[in-house]
């Protein structure tokens, strides 16, 4: 007796995922892999191009000029300094010490993307930031002279 199942599949069970499946897959094409976008790249022109490109967004939407695959041993941190080896190159750069203190430290942290093309490239969460890899420790420095919490502007004015 035939029942027209393929194990606990049923033949119209079958066709309507691979066309659901289909039309998902054409919508994607058809708008350029947007569906899988979480947002515009940053366009803020560097004076000189890096990679071959000024900006992040004229990358062209390529999204393994920044992005590793899972099965890559490369990670993400090593693409972006692909273009922005000149962070590490000095021993004394900002940079540098952060990446030869912390073997898990990686640029997305601190430097963020898709957020649109005007959006700053660079989010500090200043009450997380990790002073002690930097060889400024803020534990012997909790208040000000007057006693009250050092903030971000007591040492850093509008650099921030």
């Amino acid at each position: 007796m035939k029942t027209g199942r393929i194990g606990c599949f049923s033949a119209s069970g079958l066709i309507a995922a691979l066309l659901t499946l289909l039309a998902i897959s054409s919508i994607a094409l058809a708008q350029g892999g947007v569906l899988f976008s979480p947002g515009p790249l940053n366009a803020q022109a560097g004076a000189q191009p890096l990679g071959g490109v000024y900006s992040h967004a004229e990358t062209g939407g390529r999204c393994s000029a920044c992005h590793t695959a899972l099965w890559e041993s490369e990670r993400m941190a090593d693409r972006c300094l692909v273009c922005h080896r000149d962070l590490i190159t000095s021993p004394d750069n900002f940079h540098s010490v952060m990446l030869a203190q912390s073997a898990t430290w990686q640029c997305h942290t601190c430097h963020t993307e898709h957020n649109g093309p005007e959006a700053s490239l660079t989010v500090l969460d200043m009450q997380r930031f990790p002073h002690e890899a930097t060889g400024f420790s803020l534990q012997g420095h909790k208040t000000t002279s007057a006693g009250v919490p050092f903030t971000c502007l007591d040492c850093h004015g509008d650099r921030i």
